[in-house]
């Protein structure tokens, strides 16, 4: 069995388990489900998300595990993990060297996925739970091999979200629908649930945000089925009052390099359909 590219930048992983993750046909992987949450500085807020999301994995009746991944925080987060871990049989725990990005975390905790499907999500209790259950069944049952939550479907929804991230995701959305196409409305959220056996295609290198719309073009590059769910997004007050404020160079970083990718992506495809109709 081939071994996975590793990500160029060192990591530290404690109770993980390095697994190879073949493309072939069949899949016996341990369990059905991985629920991988990456975290940086959620010291006041993990151990209730860990509680309630071990309540809404377990109603579904399937075998799983739920991975937390700390990325370099500073605020006793990787103790209290470690805490949970040790109570938990079902919980494991990796860890980065240093503060690394949120794209770095998730692909840590994607490499390592023991579940058939994975799914990721917030650390702080984010997105709504029926939207999450409705992703893990879907991606479960085999409908498509990336789900995405989105907000910006009818039926999702964004409350308590501050007017300036509010303004930023829905230009993300429209920036989605032009430049993706096929009704995609969501490429930078963090709630989605994937097939493993295509996570060595599509994963990608980008140690921050873009990563989710880097994803996202590399799986619809290889023509795989990506479908979106509505699901509701809500800010906590403690939330709003942690992250609600935006830094404009990281901003403007950010926006930038996700305008990159998904124009990247549009030329590509055009450039496939000229050399098609000149064939």
């Amino acid at each position: 069995m081939k071994r996975m590219r590793r990500n160029p930048s060192p990591v530290s992983v404690a109770l993980s388990i390095r697994v190879c993750h073949d493309a072939g046909p069949m899949d016996f992987r341990p369990i059905d489900l991985s629920v991988i949450v990456p975290a940086f500085n959620e010291a006041s807020l993990l151990a209730h998300s860990v509680s309630k999301l071990e309540q809404w994995i377990s109603s579904l009746e399937v075998s799983w595990e739920l991975v937390l991944v700390d990325d370099g925080s500073n605020d006793g987060t990787a103790g209290i993990m470690a805490r949970l871990a040790g109570d938990r049989s079902r919980l494991r725990l990796l860890r980065l060297q240093g503060h690394r990005g949120r794209g770095s975390a998730l692909r840590l905790g994607l490499e390592n996925a023991l579940g058939r499907v994975a799914l990721t999500t917030e650390a702080d209790d984010s997105w709504d739970v029926a939207g999450l259950q409705t992703l893990a069944r879907l991606a479960l049952r085999g409908e498509a091999d990336v789900l995405v939550a989105s907000p910006h479907l009818p039926g999702g929804g964004l409350s308590g979200v501050p007017l300036g991230r509010r303004l930023l995701s829905i230009s993300a959305s429209l920036a989605t629908r032009a430049l993706l196409g096929g009704g995609l409305t969501m490429s930078t959220g963090m709630a989605r649930a994937y097939r493993s056996q295509i996570l060595p295609r599509i994963l990608s290198d980008l140690p921050g945000k873009e990563f989710h719309a880097d994803v996202l073009c590399r799986a619809l590059r290889l023509g795989l089925k990506v479908r979106e769910v509505p699901v509701k997004l809500h800010w906590s007050p403690e939330r709003r009052a942690r992250r609600g404020s935006i830094e404009m160079g990281e901003l403007v970083r950010s926006s930038i390099w996700h305008l990159r990718l998904l124009a990247g992506y549009r030329w590509s495809r055009r450039q496939a359909s000229e050399r098609t109709s000149g064939a």
